[in-house]
């Protein structure tokens, strides 16, 4: 199967979520998306991510870095919560 992301952006990194129905995508503008392999619905978990890259949580959440800071997304970008502080 083949599943094509419709924006000029490139991927910089990927990794599938534990049960493998889901990509998580890292692209050049810092974004990250996750996208449905079944219908290829792609969301966006963050705007704005430090390295491109996130790791999924047993439970589909997304773990990312943005601003010297660890956050936890759910389904929805709105769900957002960060887990740590910047080291100032």
């Amino acid at each position: 199967m083949t599943i094509r992301l419709h924006c000029a952006l490139t991927a910089v990194g990927c990794v599938f979520s534990p049960d493998g129905r889901e990509l998580l995508v890292g692209l050049s503008d810092s974004s990250l998306r996750r996208v449905r392999l079944a219908d290829g619905l792609v969301q966006v978990v963050t705007l704005v991510s430090t390295d491109y890259a996130g790791a999924w949580t047993t439970d589909r959440r997304v773990v990312f870095a943005r601003d010297g800071r660890s956050w936890m997304c759910g389904e929805t970008p709105e769900s957002a919560t960060q887990l740590t502080q910047a080291n100032d």
